[in-house]
């Protein structure tokens, strides 16, 4: 049966989508960074010998990147829209 023309669409997320959806995001982000450090800095230290030295530096990395995705990401969350 064909919804009435008046009647309002149906709650849901929104334009912004869903508060859950956006903590996910988030913390993918910080997690794919990490990894990403972790597996760059030990084909490096495979490379180059100096194990554990840049798979150190890596995680390093990985974790800094991860942290400033975090912290944009709240940022970009608290801004109100228009």
């Amino acid at each position: 049966m064909p919804s009435k023309p008046t009647e309002p669409p149906p709650a849901g997320p929104g334009p912004q989508g869903s508060p859950l959806g956006a903590a996910m995001s988030l913390g993918l982000e910080l997690a794919v960074a990490m990894v990403l450090g972790v597996v760059g800095g030990r084909w490096a230290d495979e490379k180059l010998g100096t194990s554990p030295a840049l798979l150190l530096t890596g995680v390093a990395l990985g974790f800094g990147a991860g942290l400033y995705l975090l912290v944009r990401g709240v940022k970009q969350a608290q801004t109100p829209r228009r």
